[in-house]
């Protein structure tokens, strides 16, 4: 993870370790400390996150590992399993991450909805921005 946050930084490229503990990747807290040591930054999937380790577990990564996130990956879930729906539709508390969102200072989000519907798209993206009063 070092070495290759550090090829970015050769080339002006970000390189963002992607929060995926809920589809088999590493643990929240195992991304955050590994980023951590190695300097890099962290791609936060809300979504992701959120089904790991709801809500709270979420607020406490952000807490923990803020300053490293660099970028989000936004969608909502629902605890039965689904993921990638629309923001507004599951489970997620956007509204309860304001603050360690805006604290965290992203320097970008991608809104992940798997649809062909633009109109999917645009809603989430709606609906996050209002959530984070950036309407």
């Amino acid at each position: 993870m070092e070495e290759l946050a550090l090829r970015g930084r050769k080339h002006d490229v970000t390189v963002c370790y992607e929060t995926t503990g809920y589809a088999g990747g590493p643990e929240l807290s195992r991304v955050g400390d590994l980023a951590a040591r190695s300097d890099a930054a962290i791609c936060l999937d809300v979504g992701y996150a959120y089904l790991e380790a709801n809500t709270d577990g979420v607020m406490e990564f952000l807490d923990s590992y803020g300053d490293l996130v660099e970028h989000l990956h936004v969608h909502d879930v629902r605890q039965r399993g689904d993921t990638h729906i629309p923001v507004g539709s599951g489970d997620v508390e956007y509204d309860a991450l304001v603050e360690p969102i805006t604290q965290a200072n992203p320097e970008s989000v991608t809104i992940e909805v798997f649809t062909d519907d633009p109109q999917y798209l645009e809603t989430s993206a709606d609906r996050f921005l209002e959530s984070i009063h950036l309407d």
